[in-house]
């Protein structure tokens, strides 16, 4: 997983608030939690880190994915969803794709990156202005936009389109082990996210929140 600073040179937070939410503030996170969770986008799942009010995670899914049959209840962390009408751009509050050393080079992986780069960048459109734009993709993505930004270009010049359907894996709480890792990571007002517990009524979710340091 890479660093993360949490400011971005010449540009103020308060420039990136429409990039999320509406109402011209950007979501304060004293009431978030954590999670990780996985987006499939293109060719791969991409790994991220979201944070968001303890609800944008207990939601339902219309029916499942296997049997079509109606869900009356959160869905545990083991059954994937691939859930396309969750709403993630609207119920996050914040987002970071978490990657491993060995996952930089991993080509089906940056292509499905930079499907999501595409997909924020599209979802944004206009309503901010291009530094506020590159600022919220920088925290998102990290050192790797760069990369992200060249396969996007050599698509558009090719005209070979990136697939930028995005579906709900699943979503998880972070274990004890995940948060001490992520923890230094992330910018410092993400921490409390991090470290809040939740009291997750869903018993697998419960089970990692609850497990003590390995």
């Amino acid at each position: 997983m890479r660093s993360l600073g949490s400011e971005v040179r010449g540009v103020r937070w308060g420039e990136l608030l429409s990039l999320i939410c509406a109402g011209g503030l950007r979501p304060k996170l004293t009431q978030s939690v954590a999670q990780t969770g996985l987006l499939w986008v293109g060719p791969a799942c991409v790994k991220v880190l979201a944070l968001g009010p303890k609800t944008a995670f207990e939601h339902e899914l219309r029916c499942s994915p296997v049997t079509g049959t109606p869900y009356s209840k959160p869905i545990p962390t083991e059954v994937w969803r691939f859930d396309q009408d969750y709403n993630w751009f609207r119920l996050w509050d914040r987002l970071m794709v978490l990657r491993c050393e060995d996952e930089l080079n991993d080509k089906r992986l940056q292509l499905s990156e930079a499907a999501l780069l595409t997909v924020i960048r599209n979802r944004i459109g206009d309503m901010a202005p291009p530094e506020a734009v590159e600022a919220l993709c920088r925290e998102i993505f990290g050192d790797q936009l760069d990369v992200l930004k060249a396969i996007v270009s050599e698509r558009e010049e090719t005209g070979e389109k990136l697939r930028t359907t995005v579906s709900l894996g699943y979503t998880q709480p972070l274990s004890k082990h995940e948060a001490d890792r992520i923890r230094p990571l992330v910018p410092e007002d993400w921490r409390p996210a991090i470290d809040r517990r939740a009291d997750w009524k869903i018993p697998v979710w419960k089970a990692i929140e609850d497990a003590p340091q390995a």
